[in-house]
C-alpha cells in the first residue's frame, strides 16, 4: 500500500494478533508517509510499550503530548473558518447580488405609466385630441420615456447592489468580531485561510498556521496562569 492509513489500518490487525514487529513496522511506514498522523504515533506508542522499549514508548507520547494540542486547535479554527466562508462569503454574497439585479419588468411597466401621463399631460398642454400615431412629439415622449425608465432601473440596481454589498461587509465584520471574541487572533488565521484558498493549495493551511496556532496555545496557557 502507498497510503498512510492503509499502512495504518494493516498495522492495527497486526497489533491485534500480537504481532508486534510488524504492526510497529506498519505504523512506522505510515508516519513516514503522513507526519500528523497521531493515530500511528498513538498505536507505535502502545507497541513499545508491549514490547518494552519505554525511550521509544516515552518519544512517542511526547510527539502526542506536543502534536494534539495543535491539531485541535487547528481544527476549531478551520471550521469556523470554513462555516465563515460559506456563510459570510458565497451566501451573503450570492444574496447581495441577486437583490442588485436591474428589474426589467417594473422598467417596462414605469416606462408606459410615465409616457402615458406624459402623453395625457402634453395632449392637455397642447389641446390636441389627436390619437398618438397621429402625433409624432407623442411617439418622441413616449421613447424618451421608455429610455429613461430602463436607465433609471439599471442605475437604481447599481445602487441597491452598492447597499447589499455594504451591508455584507458589515455583516462579515460582525461575524469576524464574534468569533474573535472566543478564538483569537481568527482574523490573522482566516486571511490565510483566503489565501491558500485563492491559491488552492488548502493542503498547505495547516503548516503555514502553525507558527499562529503554537502562538495562540501559548499565549492562551500564559492568561491562564
Amino acid at each position: 500500500p502507498s497510503d498512510s492509513a492503509c499502512f495504518r489500518g494493516r498495522a492495527d490487525l497486526y497489533a491485534a494478533a500480537n504481532d508486534h514487529a510488524r504492526a510497529i513496522a506498519d505504523y512506522s511506514r505510515a508516519i513516514e508517509l503522513a507526519p500528523d498522523d497521531l493515530e500511528s504515533y498513538r498505536g507505535r506508542a502502545a507497541e513499545y510499550r508491549l514490547t518494552g522499549d519505554t525511550s521509544k514508548c516515552a518519544a512517542d507520547i511526547e510527539v502526542l503530548s506536543r502534536e494534539e494540542p495543535l491539531q485541535t486547535a487547528y481544527g476549531r479554527y478551520l471550521a469556523e473558518a470554513n462555516k465563515a466562508y460559506n456563510r459570510g462569503i458565497t451566501a451573503i454574497y450570492t444574496q447581495a447580488d441577486t437583490q442588485a439585479a436591474p428589474k426589467w419588468g417594473s422598467a417596462v411597466v414605469r416606462s408606459i405609466v410615465t409616457a402615458g401621463g406624459g402623453f395625457f399631460m402634453l395632449s392637455l398642454c397642447s389641446g390636441f385630441s389627436t390619437s398618438m400615431h397621429e402625433s409624432p412629439v407623442g411617439i418622441s415622449l413616449l421613447i424618451l420615456a421608455a429610455i429613461g425608465a430602463i436607465v433609471w432601473a439599471i442605475v437604481s440596481g447599481t445602487h441597491k447592489e452598492a447597499t447589499a454589498r455594504a451591508k455584507a461587509a458589515m455583516d462579515y465584520l460582525q461575524m469576524i468580531a464574534e468569533n474573535a471574541q472566543v478564538m483569537p487572533g481568527f482574523e490573522e488565521f482566516f486571511g490565510a485561510y483566503l489565501q491558500a484558498r485563492k491559491e488552492a493549495r488548502l493542503q498547505d493551511l495547516q503548516a503555514r498556521t502553525r507558527p499562529f496556532i503554537e502562538r495562540v496555545l501559548r499565549s492562551t496557557a500564559n492568561s491562564s496562569y
